[in-house]
């Protein structure tokens, strides 16, 4: 029952809530910087997939595949979420900022749908206070690669959730992710 409480609330945060983001240009030479906050940011361990270190909404596994369509140059395997007649499902990431990163967060991912998107959702808790409240839905048909600079005034301990939806309605489509990245801004 929470879970389905929660699903709901981010899917009306979805609603209320939807921010542009820039699209990254690969050949700019613009990259994430510093170490990667998040784990298993491909949906794999070399030679095979997983969703190690990805909380799950529930244990519908049928509600996420491996694919080997993957955008240019990242591995083997990128995760599939599908859309569905039931509750919406997520997969993510939660952690709590370490020292030395003062001036936000970079977020970077490749992402592709079908006709119709599942999306990202991006929080910062501080203490009781709500200082980030991101939802990213991407609407791409081919492989397009995000970058996503959030400047706030970061503090060690933030906590930062990341979670990768699909969404529930009357389709079967898919939305496809990988190398979902976040990095620290100094």
């Amino acid at each position: 029952m929470k879970v389905f409480a929660i699903s709901i609330l981010l899917y009306i945060v979805l609603l209320v809530c939807i921010q542009a983001c820039n699209i990254f240009d690969p050949d700019s030479g613009s990259t994430g910087t510093g170490t990667n906050l998040l784990k298993n940011s491909s949906f794999e361990i070399p030679g095979s997939p997983s969703i190690a270190s990805w909380d799950t909404a529930n244990s519908e596994t049928d509600r996420y595949f491996f694919s080997t369509d993957v955008p240019p140059a990242t591995g083997v395997y990128s995760l599939g979420l599908r859309i569905t007649r039931s509750v919406p499902f997520w997969v993510g990431q939660t952690l709590v900022l370490p020292e030395g990163i003062s001036k936000g967060l970079r977020l970077t991912f490749w992402v592709k749908t079908d006709s119709f998107p599942g999306y990202l959702y991006l929080g910062v808790m501080r203490a009781d206070t709500m200082v980030i409240d991101t939802t990213i839905v991407p609407r791409d048909l081919q492989w397009k690669y995000y970058t996503v600079d959030l400047g706030y005034n970061a503090q060690a301990g933030d906590s930062v959730g990341v979670f990768l939806h699909s969404q529930w309605r009357l389709s079967s489509d898919t939305t496809y992710w990988d190398q979902v990245c976040l990095y620290g801004l100094n």
